[in-house]
């Protein structure tokens, strides 16, 4: 049982990127990566066993924390430059964060055995999984404020299923995705001495289907507006009050030269990685860009400062553009 959890850890860690970009075929994964741990969950030896609660939650627990390391690793490289953290404290803290995080994977096996045991139906349990995998999901975005790599977002590049998006949002694919993983994994568990492959054979078919939105690439309709985004080079180890003789200016100057810049170089992955530039993308538009866009960054814009507020009227002005940028107001 424990092999199946992380086996499901490891095929879920493969819908979503690691370094770089993410070739789209593998988010195919994510249509059946919860099929060991749901069979894991609902076979016979758990349910059956002295007890089923306590070992649902462990296999499950087990695969969440797993999962949470592989995918949020990360954390422990940001801290380990940034965080002036002593030797070994880095990836204690991912653990430690890991720990905490997976026991919304606990929960998901404790409530999924909880419908096994209370109704004694397995196609019950199964459908009652991708209720719960979404509750949780909700739960860690709005209680411990995690929403990172939830299921849904790893059909990003998936252009039939994205047709959901508008409508469902990610909660709606992450649903999905869960129910066909449900729907493959029910003839792989028998109920009274057989097994019923009626409803595999349909989420494979679900799965096949929904997967033709990588292969199919639609002709991409014509553009119209651009959005420049602006993304300096900060330094996260200084203070960032750019209280520095110049240094106001000397920012401000750099942030007017990214929005004004027409033509970039495209960068394929994460530059530490070694990544390969790209072509010179140019946008298409002539002279100014429909909008300017600040990403979140460590500088210290306030709302009622005067220099702030000349320096965004000035570069509204330049670009004959909106602005949309991150600072700090009061009311």
């Amino acid at each position: 049982m424990s092999a199946a959890a992380v086996l499901s850890a490891a095929l879920l860690e493969l819908p979503f990127p690691l370094a770089g970009p993410m070739p789209p075929w593998r988010s195919i994964f994510a249509w059946f990566g919860l099929v060991p741990l749901l069979w894991a969950i609902l076979n016979p030896g758990t349910v059956d066993h002295r007890r089923p609660f306590r070992r649902a939650f462990l296999i499950s627990y087990l695969c969440g924390v797993l999962w949470y390391i592989g995918n949020c690793y990360w954390i422990r490289d940001t801290m380990m430059h940034y965080g002036d953290m002593p030797i070994g404290a880095p990836t204690l803290l991912l653990i430690g964060f890991s720990l905490v995080l997976g026991l919304y994977f606990g929960l998901f096996g404790l409530g999924v055995m909880l419908v096994r045991r209370s109704t004694g139906k397995k196609t019950l349990a199964l459908a009652a999984a991708p209720f719960l995998w979404v509750a949780l999901d909700l739960a860690a975005a709005r209680i411990t404020s995690v929403p990172w790599d939830q299921l849904g977002y790893s059909q990003v590049d998936n252009e039939f299923i994205n047709q959901l998006a508008p409508w469902a949002g990610v909660y709606g694919i992450s649903f999905i995705l869960v129910a066909v993983n449900a729907l493959i994994v029910h003839g792989r568990i028998p109920q009274n001495g057989r097994r019923d492959w009626t409803w595999s054979a349909v989420g494979a078919i679900v799965l096949i289907t929904s997967f033709s939105g990588i292969i199919y690439q639609p002709a991409k309709p014509a553009t119209p507006a651009t959005a420049v985004l602006i993304q300096p080079n900060l330094d996260v180890g200084g203070d960032n009050d750019w209280n520095g003789p110049g240094e106001w200016d000397e920012h401000i100057a750099q942030f007017q030269h990214l929005a004004s810049e027409q033509c970039k170089i495209y960068i394929a992955g994460i530059p530490q990685t070694g990544a390969p530039n790209g072509e010179i993308i140019c946008p298409p538009y002539p002279t100014h860009p429909d909008l300017v866009v600040w990403p979140e960054s460590p500088a210290p814009f306030f709302e009622n400062d005067p220099r702030f507020q000349r320096a965004m009227t000035s570069l509204a002005q330049a670009e004959a553009a909106p602005l949309i940028i991150g600072g700090i107001a009061s009311d």
